[in-house]
Order: structure tokens, then C-alpha cells, then sequence
């Protein structure tokens, strides 16, 4: 890869980074909310965004690839883990 692209490579996927966790963080704070379905789509497009940016950075050769491979598997984690408290059931 030539290197005076490198800081433009590097500046596209921190943006691209940045979008994806914060459209993940959207995505679990909207729920119940009239904005539910609006933030899961710009969740699920910026999953497939950040997806592809990694596989093109493998693809050409670019370290930057263990960046958006990680912001991937948060955004996945984030996006599933379930972690409001358990509702307690009263025995009688």
C-alpha cells in the first residue's frame, strides 16, 4: 500500500469506527422508543459498512484491518448482549 495514503485510509475508518459503535449504541438505547426501527437500520447498515471496510483492508494489505475487525465484534456484542435486570417472580 502506498504510504501517502495511509493517513486517509486510517481517517476513512476511524470515521467509519466511530459511526458503527455509535449507531450501536443508538440501537440499544432506542429500544421501546418510537426511533427503535430507524436506529436498527442505521445499525444494521453500519454492521455491513464496518464488515466490508475490514475485509477490504485485508484485502489490501492494510494493518488497520484488527481495528475494524474489533469494532465489528463489539458492535455484534453490544448490539445482542442482554443486560437490563431480571424481573423477579413472586412464588406463592
Amino acid at each position: 500500500m502506498a504510504s501517502d495514503h495511509t493517513a486517509t485510509i486510517f481517517w476513512i475508518l476511524a470515521a467509519m469506527q466511530l459511526a458503527g459503535l455509535t449507531s450501536t449504541l443508538l440501537a440499544r438505547l432506542s429500544e421501546g422508543h418510537r426511533h427503535q426501527s430507524i436506529c436498527q437500520t442505521f445499525f444494521l447498515a453500519n454492521l455491513a459498512l464496518v464488515g466490508g471496510a475490514t475485509i477490504m483492508a485485508l484485502v489490501l494489505g492494510c494493518n488497520f484491518w484488527l481495528f475494524s475487525g474489533t469494532t465489528v465484534s463489539i458492535m455484534a456484542v453490544g448490539a445482542t448482549l442482554e443486560v437490563s435486570r431480571p424481573q423477579s417472580s413472586t412464588v406463592t
